[in-house]
C-alpha cells in the first residue's frame, strides 16, 4: 500500500468514525444536518465530543394551552403532524366520551429545535400554532398543548410518568412515528391506542 492509498484509507476511517458519532446524536434526538459537519471534522473525537454536550432527557419546551382541571381519565394524546394523527384526539372523544378527563396534546420535537433561535424558533412556534389549531377540534374537551423534547417514544413515555397518566394514544404509524409505536407499545407501563386514520366510511357511520 503506497502512501496515497493509505491516506485514503485514514481519511476513511476518520470520516466513518465521525458519522458514528453523529448517527449516536440523531438516535439521541438530533436532527439539525450540522452535526454531519461536526462529525466529520471530529472524526473518532466526534462521539465522546458530541455526546458529552448533548441532552439525554426529555423535558418540557412550552405549554401554550393550560387547560382547567377535569375529572377522568388523564390522556397523553401524541401528535406527529400527519393527518391520521389529527383523528386521534377525536377518536379519545368518541371512544371515552365523559371519561375522558384531562387531555394533553404533545408534539415531540427535536432538541435542536427547542434550544435555538432563527429558523429552530420559528419551526417551534408553527408547530405551537398548528397545535392551537388543532386543539380547537376538540374544544369542548379542553386540552392542553405542550410541546416536548426528546425523542418520541423516551418523550411520550416520561411524560406519562410525569402526569400519572392513564392512556397514550397515536396517530398510525408512518415516518418517525413507525418506530415510535412499535417502541410505546412495547415499552409502555399503560395502555397505547394506536388511533386509526379516519376513512369516510367511518366518519359516515359516525355521523
Amino acid at each position: 500500500m503506497n502512501g496515497w492509498e493509505l491516506s485514503l484509507v485514514l481519511v476513511g476511517v476518520w470520516v466513518l468514525s465521525g458519522l458514528t458519532g453523529t448517527a449516536l446524536m440523531l438516535r439521541q434526538g438530533y436532527h439539525h444536518p450540522l452535526w454531519f459537519l461536526w462529525g466529520v471534522l471530529l472524526g473518532p473525537l466526534a462521539a465522546p465530543v458530541l455526546l458529552e454536550r448533548a441532552e439525554d432527557t426529555a423535558r418540557l419546551v412550552s405549554a401554550p394551552r393550560r387547560g382547567r382541571p377535569r375529572g377522568g381519565l388523564t390522556v397523553i394524546v401524541g401528535v406527529d403532524g400527519g393527518s391520521g394523527s389529527h383523528h386521534s384526539a377525536e377518536a379519545v372523544r368518541d371512544l371515552l366520551g365523559p371519561r375522558a378527563g384531562r387531555l394533553i396534546l404533545t408534539k415531540v420535537v427535536d432538541f435542536d429545535t427547542a434550544g435555538g433561535d432563527g429558523e429552530p424558533g420559528k419551526h417551534l412556534a408553527r408547530t405551537e400554532r398548528a397545535l392551537l389549531d388543532y386543539a380547537r377540534g376538540v374544544d369542548e374537551l379542553d386540552p392542553v398543548v405542550e410541546v416536548v423534547a426528546g425523542r418520541p417514544a423516551d418523550a411520550l413515555l416520561e411524560l406519562a410518568r410525569q402526569e400519572n397518566a392513564d392512556l397514550i394514544v397515536v396517530g398510525p404509524p408512518h415516518h418517525m412515528f413507525g418506530g415510535t409505536c412499535r417502541s410505546l407499545v412495547l415499552h409502555s407501563p399503560i395502555p397505547v391506542l394506536v388511533a386509526p386514520a379516519r376513512s369516510r366510511a367511518y366518519a359516515a357511520h359516525r355521523s
